[in-house]
């Protein structure tokens, strides 16, 4: 090999790792700007009820629930808002139980990011609460109660009244049954 050609080589070898440094450093910029810009799904916030304790669930893998940082779940019921401070840990696991005192629950999941804008997801929960449920139906026991109650005393009357007439009807018959006797002795007494 000549001196020309080994020194083409070298120049040649020279370029290589710089050229695959700025490559790499290329596809590893590619890379975290994919991650960082990609769009996220939805979370998959739901709520469900179960005699008035409420179970708030969420996709623990969804993409943006992965990459975030933290999160806040606000829990409104009225004017009281509950906000809950969920680590990466705690936001993963994608549930928690909250025991709901009014009818009507709203719920968003705050994801917090700091290379954009937050993502967040509400949901609204409404229905009646198992304590209003017992209280409507003990309320309908107690009006059917009342009903019965109001249809035996109306009965009880009728009976009163019944026997009343009854006892009328028995000195009726005692005073005509004292007047037979009577003519019974006075047509006795003429026979005699």
């Amino acid at each position: 090999m000549s001196g020309v050609q080994a020194r083409a080589n070298r120049g040649r070898g020279q370029w290589r790792w710089p050229l695959a440094a700025i490559l790499l450093a290329g596809l590893a910029g590619a890379g975290v700007r994919m991650y960082f810009t990609a769009t996220d799904g939805p979370l998959g916030l739901r709520l469900q009820d179960e005699a008035g304790q409420l179970r708030i669930n969420w996709d623990g893998n969804a993409a943006a629930v992965r990459r975030a940082g933290y999160g806040v779940l606000e829990i409104s019921e009225g004017p009281e808002i509950l906000r809950l401070h969920l680590d990466r840990e705690r936001l993963r696991e994608g549930r928690l139980s909250y025991r709901r005192r009014s009818e009507h629950v709203t719920a968003r999941l705050r994801l917090a990011r700091w290379w954009a804008s937050p993502v967040e997801e509400t949901v609204v929960f409404v229905g009646t609460l198992p304590a209003a449920q017992e209280e409507a139906t003990e309320a309908v026991a107690l009006r059917r109660a009342i009903e019965e109650r109001d249809a035996l005393a109306a009965q009880v009357e009728r009976l009163h009244q019944e026997l009343r007439r009854q006892r009328a009807r028995a000195v009726q018959l005692e005073e005509v049954n004292r007047l037979l006797r009577q003519r019974l002795e006075v047509e006795a007494a003429r026979t005699r």
